[in-house]
């Protein structure tokens, strides 16, 4: 968490100022910085590709265990917890299938 906070700041401050300042190596930051994704996380990216997809079609109601039984049914392997993980993002804010707004009792 330390490396992508000197990159979002590495535009107004130097590194080797931030890199002090976090206690941290130049050489690591720089290190992290050229290094190319690793297969877990291009793995995630393309199951959160999926699961987004998945969330759409199902107008925003589907939850973790039936993306879950969707992603297994189309052949992907991974845990509910992984999904769970992944629908944590910002964009995946599951919303309810009914409205319960003007199906009261009027009042007079």
């Amino acid at each position: 968490m330390i490396f992508p906070c000197i990159a979002e700041h590495e535009d107004v401050y130097p590194v080797t100022r931030l890199c002090k300042t976090l206690e941290v190596s130049i050489s690591g930051y720089y290190g992290w910085r050229n290094r190319e994704a690793s297969q877990h996380s291009r793995e995630d990216a393309r199951l959160s590709a999926e699961i987004q997809q998945i969330f759409l079609d199902h107008r925003h109601v589907y939850g973790s265990p039936r993306i879950h039984a969707v992603l297994k049914a189309r052949g992907f392997h991974c845990s509910r917890k992984r999904v769970v993980r992944l629908m944590q993002a910002p964009q995946f804010h599951v919303g309810h299938g009914w409205s319960n707004r003007g199906h009261g009792r009027k009042v007079e």
